[in-house]
């Protein structure tokens, strides 16, 4: 009967160590998933800084060519840099393009002028942009 009590006494302890040894292995993979989070959290981060920058920007330009005479609005492109701050206090120089559409719309087409303002930038190895557009009546 001691035989027995001794093999069962193993079996507990091999159960116990291969608990113990998958309870390590499910802490060990949830601490790298976590760690994995942080550089895609960052990526994102520097996604939206960029895009509210561009944003941003599109919108000073669109709100400039609608404070212009009617034919003052004319089309026009270029590079403009943005210096800011990140969230970690780094002053951080952005390059983006900005392009200026000015198309004549509507059934008298010199009266009205849909301004469409689109800027560019890179990000990730890919070309990313936001676009806004507005109507520009001129005097009847």
């Amino acid at each position: 009967m001691g035989a027995y009590f001794h093999q069962r006494g193993r079996m507990r302890a091999a159960a116990l160590l291969l608990e113990a040894t998958l309870g390590l292995a499910l802490c060990a993979l949830t601490f790298l998933f976590v760690l994995r989070l942080f550089p895609v959290a960052d990526l994102a981060i520097g996604h939206s800084e960029r895009m509210m920058q561009a944003t941003q920007m599109a919108r000073r330009h669109l709100e400039g060519e609608m404070a212009k005479d009617f034919a003052d609005v004319l089309a026009r492109s270029g590079d403009e840099s943005v210096s800011y701050a990140t969230r970690r206090g780094v002053s951080q120089v952005l390059e983006f393009h900005y392009q200026i559409e000015v198309t004549q719309v509507g059934p008298i087409t010199d009266r009205i002028k849909q301004v469409r303002v689109e800027v560019s930038w890179e990000f990730g190895g890919l070309t990313r942009s936001v676009h806004l557009a507005t109507v520009r009546g001129g005097l009847w």
